[in-house]
C-alpha cells in the first residue's frame, strides 16, 4: 500500500500495538510498529502522535516506533479537560498540554473535539438514526 499518513493523533499503545490476523506470511507479522509499516506500505508517515502508555509497556517501547512520536505515560500527563477514563469526558486539551498546538499543522493532537461534537449533533437534528 502507499501514502499511509497518521499523524496529529492521540491513541493508547495498547498491549500489543500490532498483532497479525494472517500469521507470518502477513506483511504485519511482526510485533514491532516501526517493522509492520515498513513492511506494508511502501511509503508512509508516521509521526507527531501521541501515543499513551508506550514507555509503561515491555511489549511497545518507543525504540519499536517511528521517531518523531511522544509517549505520555500515564493518560494524565496529555492533560485533557476531563478524561473520565475515556467514557464520556471533555477531550479538549489543557493550555498546559505539551500536545496543545503540537500538531504539524500547528494545531492540538487529537480530534477536533469541537468539530466532532457539532458533526453528532447535526446528525442527531437530521434524524437519521439507526
Amino acid at each position: 500500500m502507499n501514502d499511509f499518513l497518521f499523524t496529529n493523533s492521540i491513541v493508547d499503545a495498547g498491549m500489543y500495538p500490532v498483532i497479525s490476523a494472517s500469521g507470518e506470511t502477513d506483511c504485519s507479522h511482526h510485533t514491532k510498529p516501526i517493522l509492520a509499516q515498513g513492511n506494508c506500505f511502501s511509503s508512509y508517515q508516521f509521526t507527531s502522535n501521541a501515543i499513551v502508555g508506550g514507555l509503561s509497556r515491555p511489549s511497545s517501547p518507543p525504540s519499536d516506533w517511528p521517531v518523531g512520536n511522544w509517549f505520555p505515560t500515564p493518560d494524565a500527563d496529555v492533560h485533557f479537560v476531563n478524561y473520565k477514563n475515556g467514557n464520556g469526558g471533555d477531550y479538549h486539551l489543557l493550555p498546559s498540554s505539551p500536545y496543545k498546538g503540537a500538531g504539524l499543522d500547528g494545531k492540538d493532537l487529537g480530534a477536533d473535539v469541537d468539530a466532532v461534537m457539532n458533526a453528532f449533533t447535526e446528525w442527531n437534528r437530521s434524524g437519521e438514526r439507526s
